[in-house]
């Protein structure tokens, strides 16, 4: 009677354990589909608007216009590829399912390409350059969580640095070490939110009406362990 007392005991705390981590991951997908949906609003509109406007008056519209809606569309569409490439990393890692792939990487160049193309989407246009000094050789990693890592810390930097202030990217190579600087002159974050810097859908209280899904930094999190 003792013994199955003990083995019901056992079977009923990893029964509630399971409910929990169950119930947990329920909240979390819920939260997911919220902020997509919120997310997906303000981008698609621009989209609609956009599209509308060319096939509506595209020959009214001189050059330089057409090619403004034209980059409007391009940039909110990577917008959204962006956000669910960061639901798809973070639904797998979730699930146990992410895997590493490691591959030969060039840094230097790849953080080259990376910074030419948010120079490219940023609407307010700041500095950013990109130093590079020391060995960048025989460098492996994964690209996709690399790239991961990288996009959601670059464009951190530009969002919240909205008064068009320098940002650098700086690569340092060293014996043992690759060392990567990402530095902005933005609000920063507050002390009593940093306890929380990492965790899903937490946002400093300082944002005001700056948009973002609170995962930027979970997601970078996942990615680098």
């Amino acid at each position: 009677h003792i013994s199955l007392a003990i083995q019901h005991a056992e079977m009923l705390a990893r029964t509630k354990a399971a409910l929990e981590q169950e119930k947990a991951l329920n909240t979390f997908r819920t939260n997911i589909i919220a902020t997509v949906s919120h997310e997906y609003n303000a981008p698609l509109t621009a989209i609609q608007t956009a599209a509308t406007t060319l096939q509506a008056d595209h020959a009214l519209l001189d050059t330089s216009r057409r090619q403004r809606f034209l980059h409007i569309i391009e940039q909110k569409t990577k917008h959204m590829a962006s956000l669910v490439n960061d639901m798809l990393l973070i639904n797998q890692a979730e699930l146990n399912q992410l895997r590493f792939c490691p591959t030969t990487v060039h840094l230097d160049t790849f953080l080259a390409q990376l910074v030419a193309e948010h120079k490219q989407l940023d609407e307010q246009q700041h500095d950013i350059t990109l130093v590079v000094r020391g060995e960048m050789d025989h460098f492996v990693g994964d690209r996709g969580l690399l790239r991961q890592i990288f996009d959601n810390l670059i464009s951190n930097a530009i969002k919240y640095s909205p008064n068009r202030e320098p940002l650098q990217v700086k690569l340092i190579g060293q014996e043992q070490d690759i060392i990567c600087h990402i530095k902005d002159s933005g609000i920063g974050i507050p002390k009593a939110d940093q306890e929380r810097l990492f965790q899903s859908f937490s946002r400093g209280k300082n944002v005001g009406s700056i948009p973002g899904t609170g995962l930027g930094l979970h997601i970078v999190k996942t990615a680098v362990e």
